[in-house]
């Protein structure tokens, strides 16, 4: 399979080092069929630059880190703003045959709320046109994040989540398997700060 990777956010320089430090920590030289695309400026149809580039690289997998920075700052809790957006990578699924996988972002609070899709940012439209969707978040324990399915149209999937151990040096999830305790993990710092003090 060949592998497209479009990252709208960092850039071509920090992604440069990034591409090295994997290389470093996993003695991986890279191959031809993983390729990188950063988007040069804000004015830029990203859209038409993947097309471009899919002509050219014929990728069976595409992977777009942000979708938000896709949009042209395009006010996207709009269903009327997002829809031409999810419009145009239907269009440019069928046209290439390819899988896609979209990353996005949740709104900002209602954390201990957990990783429910309807905190997903954009409007509703977003979350009918997703055929799948996984829910990642950080946690008040440093090293541990919290995954759950959303959503599937093709699988019957669990309600459960999964904790996942972030290794910030070697830069690695691992998956410690069913958490018995998401709603303690979901419970903001400052909270437990809270609570403390008024136990005391």
């Amino acid at each position: 399979l060949k592998v497209l990777y479009v990252d709208t956010e960092c850039g071509e320089n920090v992604l440069i080092q990034r591409y090295k430090a994997l290389q470093k920590q996993f003695e991986w030289s890279g191959n031809d069929r993983i390729s990188f695309l950063t988007r040069d400026g804000s004015s830029e149809n990203i859209y038409d630059t993947i097309e471009s580039t899919m002509d050219y690289l014929k990728p069976d997998i595409v992977f777009i880190d942000c979708l938000y920075n896709t949009t042209n700052d395009a006010d996207i809790s709009k269903n009327h703003h997002i829809s031409p957006i999810l419009n145009r990578i239907t269009e440019i699924k069928r046209k290439y045959k390819v899988t896609m996988f979209l990353v996005h972002h949740m709104n900002k609070g209602g954390h201990e709320l957990g990783l429910q899709i309807d905190r997903i940012s954009g409007g509703s439209s977003l979350q009918n046109w997703s055929e799948h969707i996984i829910a990642l978040t950080r946690t008040n324990e440093s090293s541990i994040r919290l995954m759950k399915i959303g959503k599937s149209r093709h699988i019957d999937y669990p309600e459960c989540y999964y904790e996942l151990e972030w290794d910030s040096e070697r830069e690695w999830l691992a998956n410690l398997g069913v958490s018995n305790q998401p709603k303690e993990l979901l419970i903001t710092n400052h909270k437990k700060v809270g609570w403390r003090n008024v136990l005391r």
